[in-house]
């Protein structure tokens, strides 16, 4: 009889740590669904080249250890980079540093592919993170023209008299309000023979 006490207290005791396990994934998930964020990223405009920082913050109920954080950035519905810790080598940033336990993201080196990119941060206790991501912050990159001559229509040397034209394309964020041809060093302007479009000259 003794014997089958003890047996039947070691059952006891292995069933009372299956329940307390399951209390505890119970209770972790009940406090990912009751992750409050007290901070959300915002929209950044930054110049190309320099860094954009982007903070979140958020509190779990009933739940007194240390929140995790981790960021998502996505071009469109493509996934660019799922950020936990530093990473470098990301499309369009050079490198993002993962500081504050995950509460500030921070983007180095951004550049005009990155215009457009939306980040989230998911938060929660320990390994266990928010399914859905919050609202995403815009990230908005500010870079110069850069202009990409295509082949005009005839010789760059057309002769005495002949009409020239030249195309070209540019891209720039924001986009110029105005554009302006020159020819010796002064403007030119529309008018007679001479035709002037946003991405085209002919003369």
């Amino acid at each position: 009889m003794v014997r089958s006490n003890v047996t039947y207290g070691k059952m006891s005791k292995f069933v009372l740590k299956i329940l307390l396990l399951l209390s505890v994934r119970m209770s972790r998930s009940e406090a990912q669904e009751e992750v409050t964020f007290t901070r959300l990223p915002e929209n950044q405009t930054v110049i190309e080249g320099e860094a954009a920082q982007f903070e979140c913050n958020a509190l779990v109920a009933n739940f007194s250890g240390t929140v995790n954080f981790f960021w998502r950035v996505l071009d469109g519905e493509a996934v660019v980079a799922n950020i936990g810790e530093n990473m470098s080598d990301i499309t369009g940033i050079s490198r993002a540093l993962f500081l504050e336990n995950g509460q500030l993201l921070v983007l180095q080196g951004v550049q005009r592919q990155a215009n457009g990119y939306e980040v989230a941060c998911r938060a929660g206790p320990e390994l266990l993170l928010t399914t859905q991501d919050p609202p995403f912050a815009v990230l908005s990159v500010v870079y110069p023209p850069t202009y990409t001559p295509s082949p005009p229509d005839q010789s760059t040397t057309p002769t005495e008299g002949a009409t020239f034209i030249y195309n070209y394309d540019f891209e720039a964020n924001p986009q110029p309000d105005e554009h302006i041809w020159t020819r010796d060093g002064k403007p030119l302007v529309s008018g007679g023979k001479t035709t002037l479009t946003a991405n085209s000259i002919t003369i």
